[in-house]
C-alpha cells in the first residue's frame, strides 16, 4: 500500500516502472543494463512527488550466513538515489522506513555495505536504525614484499569457464563465510556478472596440488584503488601454503606489483598469513550494517536444534526498542543485553 506524506508517495516498485526506475538510478550511479538488473534479483523503493520520480533505492534479495548452516533472508540496500533538488528533506529516511514496513514479511533485515564512520553516508544509515554487525580491515601487500611461490602447489591463471568448473571441485570451509552469502548454485556466475565488476577485467586463479583443485583467487585491476594495483576480491586455500602461492601468482600479475585485499573480517584466518607476509592493515572500519526487522525469527533460527530457548530468558534493549527473544517459564539463566 502506498505511504503518502504530504505530496510525497512512497511504495514498492511496480514492474511497469522498471525501465523508468533503472534509468533514474543509472543517472546517479554506475549504470546497470536490464540483464544485470535481473542478475541482481532486485525490487526497489520508489518515491514520487506528484507524478515526478524523485527517489529510488534498489533492494537486492540475498541469503545471509550467520554461521555455517544458519542462513536468513535479507535485502541489501544499494545506490540510494534522491534528486538533488529535494535532498535534505528526509525523503531517503522515509523511503527506508517504508521498505522496512513492506519487506518485513519477506526478509529478516535490511543490510548495507558501508564504510567511513565519519562520513555523511554512514551517519545517514545510523539515523535510519542501522547498526554495525561486521567489522573488517583492508590490507596492502606492497611490491617491496615479494611473496614466495611454495613448492608443490601449481597456480594457473585460467579462463572464466575453467575457473567455474574447477571451483565447484574445491571443498573449503571458506565457502560458507559467516557474514557473507551461502555459495549456492549460481553464486559465482552472479558475482562475475554483477554490475560492480563486469566493467573491469577479472583475473581468475586456480591452485592445484597433484592435479586436484585446492584453492582459488579472484582479482581485478582498478577497482577501489590505483588502476595498476590488483585488488583481491576473495582468496581461499586448503592450507597456508596454498593461500601464499595464490597471493604470489596474483602479485606477479599485478601491473604495479602491489596487492590490495578488501574487507578482511577481524576473525578471518587469512589475517595471520597476511601479517606474516608483511601486509599492512588499514584502520578498522564498519563494512556491514543492518536494520533488524525480525529479531525473534532470527533468534529462533539460531536456537533451533538446541534447548537454549528453554533454559535462558533473553531480552535486548536498544535506543530504538526492547525485544524479548526468549521467555521460558522456569529459566535457568537470565540475559539482558543493553546495546547502543
Amino acid at each position: 500500500m502506498a505511504n503518502t506524506i504530504s505530496e510525497l508517495t512512497i511504495y514498492e516498485l511496480n514492474n511497469s516502472e522498471l525501465d523508468e526506475a533503472r534509468t533514474f538510478r543509472n543517472s546517479m550511479f554506475t549504470p546497470v543494463d536490464p540483464d544485470q538488473w535481473r542478475v541482481m534479483n532486485c525490487t526497489a523503493v520508489i518515491a514520487r512527488e506528484g507524478e515526478k520520480l524523485v527517489g529510488c533505492i534498489p533492494l537486492q534479495f540475498r541469503q545471509q550466513v550467520l554461521r555455517p548452516g544458519v542462513v536468513i533472508p535479507v535485502v541489501y540496500e544499494n545506490a540510494v538515489g534522491v534528486l538533488n533538488e529535494v535532498q535534505g528533506k528526509g525523503i531517503g529516511t522515509r523511503m527506508l522506513d517504508a521498505a522496512a514496513d513492506f519487506m518485513a514479511d519477506r526478509v529478516d533485515a535490511l543490510m548495507v555495505l558501508r564504510g567511513g564512520e565519519r562520513e555523511a553516508g554512514y551517519r545517514f544509515y545510523r539515523k535510519t536504525g542501522h547498526g554495525d554487525v561486521l567489522h573488517s580491515v583492508d590490507y596492502i601487500l606492497p611490491k617491496e614484499n615479494v611473496i614466495p611461490q611454495v613448492n608443490g602447489c601449481e597456480v594457473l591463471k585460467v579462463s572464466r569457464e575453467d575457473w567455474l568448473r574447477d571451483i565447484s571441485l574445491v571443498n573449503l570451509p571458506a565457502n560458507v563465510f559467516a557474514g557473507g552469502r551461502p555459495r549456492e548454485a549460481g553464486y559465482w556466475n552472479m558475482i562475475l556478472d554483477s554490475h560492480v565488476f563486469k566493467h573491469h577485467g577479472w583475473e581468475l586463479f586456480i591452485a592445484r596440488r597433484n592435479g586436484r583443485p585446492v584453492g582459488y583467487l579472484l582479482g581485478v585491476h582498478g577497482t577501489w584503488s590505483d588502476k595498476d594495483d590488483l585488488v583481491v576480491f576473495e582468496a581461499a586455500g586448503s592450507d597456508t601454503d596454498t593461500t601464499v602461492s595464490l597471493l604470489s601468482a596474483a602479485q606477479d600479475l599485478s601491473r604495479s606489483g602491489t596487492l590490495r585485499l578488501r574487507m578482511i573480517s577481524l576473525s578471518n584466518p587469512i589475517r595471520e598469513t597476511l601479517d606474516g607476509l608483511g601486509g599492512i592493515s588499514g584502520e578498522t572500519t564498519p563494512q556491514l550494517m543492518a536494520r533488524i526487522l525480525n529479531p525473534e525469527r532470527i533468534f529462533k533460527r539460531l536456537a533451533d536444534g538446541t534447548d537454549f530457548a528453554e533454559r535462558v530468558s533473553v531480552s535486548v534493549v536498544t535506543p530504538h526498542r526492547t525485544v524479548v527473544l526468549s521467555n521460558p517459564e522456569n529459566p535457568r539463566f537470565h540475559v539482558r543485553l543493553e546495546l547502543k
